[in-house]
């Protein structure tokens, strides 16, 4: 915000509005919003429309505060010119001149305050313009709203696939990996480790747990891929999770998803164990949440650099075993510069903590990291 004498000369806030324009034009050529490929021509042309108008009203308050700064440069040079007169009236003890002056004086630095605040309004009007881009969001079959690189439509067809992955030692683990119905390249990609209740059920999986909320939620076109990894035991198991960071590192190339929007998450037997993933190699991740599991035998440094939402029912009689531990774990992390969260779902128990904590607004938050 400018303020003061500081008015004509406040680059930043220049600089600011023109930072801004830069970056809507770039992300006329690097985003576009929802997962369909078919119509992405017509959402260029959207999101081009919308880039438009919004420079165009930032254009429009910038122009203002600029005319403006005219009359508030012209004010002060009045300012100049009555305050010397006023000192020359009163050094000459022309007392009615002085008076006069003065009133100008008063009336001149009224001018200055409301033009100061007007340029400062503009100003903020300018530099605070964001691109919602609200017409490229999808419904129904084609939900999603969260931005992507996007690239040619997938080999893969839509649907789940439940194929092998060898590790480099020689483990092999067997994986789904659902695919969307439109999808293309660089699409965000999320790992799930099911419950104790799913142990084994291999290609089961892909109609279970949360691939059943995201089914709920946007039908066969969710704006992400899911891999979920079949364990013969639970998750929580010492070596249970050994080799899924390299199956994960694999799938995304297989798939072409965006590297950079990586998240895993569990539930349950497979929360424990998606701590012990995000443990071992935290830097392949963007985001992290543990449903109703708590951390064992990790250290807490390697989770302060990733968001969290640990996710419990706070229902003491089903879910008491893990609430404490998710929330000392939260709090050490956030005292130690970490980005993390506890949360609660009340009305749920253990049994129904999936429902209660994998929403629309829990993918969105994942996929927007």
């Amino acid at each position: 915000m400018v303020s003061g004498s500081s008015v004509q000369n406040d680059n930043a806030s220049l600089s600011n509005v023109l930072n801004s324009y830069s970056n809507h034009v770039n992300s006329l050529s690097s985003s576009w919003i929802g997962p369909s490929y078919e119509n992405l021509s017509k959402k260029a042309v959207d999101f081009l429309n919308e880039a438009t108008s919004l420079i165009s009203n930032q254009m429009s308050a910038y122009g203002a505060a600029c005319d403006l700064m005219r009359s508030y440069s012209d004010c002060k040079k009045n300012l100049v010119i009555a305050t010397n007169n006023y000192n020359a009236a009163v050094a000459n003890r022309r007392n009615a001149d002085a008076r006069s002056f003065a009133n100008d004086i008063s009336t001149i630095n009224s001018q200055i305050t409301t033009l100061r605040n007007q340029i400062g309004n503009y100003l903020a009007q300018a530099a605070n313009g964001q691109l919602v881009a609200s017409s490229l969001k999808g419904n129904g079959s084609n939900a999603g709203s969260s931005s992507y690189t996007a690239g040619a439509p997938l080999d893969l067809e839509p649907g789940v696939h439940l194929l092998t992955f060898t590790t480099a030692d020689g483990k092999e683990i067997q994986y789904n990996v659902i695919i969307p119905e439109d999808a293309t390249e660089g699409l965000p990609i999320i790992m799930y480790l099911n419950g104790d209740g799913h142990t084994g059920q291999a290609k089961s999986l892909g109609f279970a747990e949360m691939a059943e909320r995201a089914k709920a939620i946007y039908g066969d076109n969710a704006p992400f891929i899911m891999v979920q990894p079949v364990s013969n035991t639970s998750w929580s198991q010492s070596g249970s999770t050994d080799g899924l960071n390299e199956l994960i590192q694999q799938v995304v190339q297989d798939v072409h998803a965006n590297p950079n929007k990586v998240i895993v998450t569990g539930a349950s037997g497979g929360g424990i164990g998606s701590w012990n993933v995000v443990n071992d190699n935290p830097s392949l991740y963007s985001a992290f949440v543990p449903v109703s599991g708590d951390g064992r035998n990790i250290d807490l440094q390697n989770f302060v650099n990733i968001p969290i939402r640990a996710i419990t029912s706070g229902d003491w009689q089903t879910d008491g075993w893990n609430m404490g531990k998710m929330e000392q774990a939260v709090n050490w992390i956030n005292e130690n510069g970490g980005n993390a969260t506890y949360e609660t779902r009340p009305g749920n128990s253990h049994h129904t903590i999936i429902k209660g904590a994998y929403t629309e607004d829990l993918f969105e938050w994942m996929i927007a990291q």
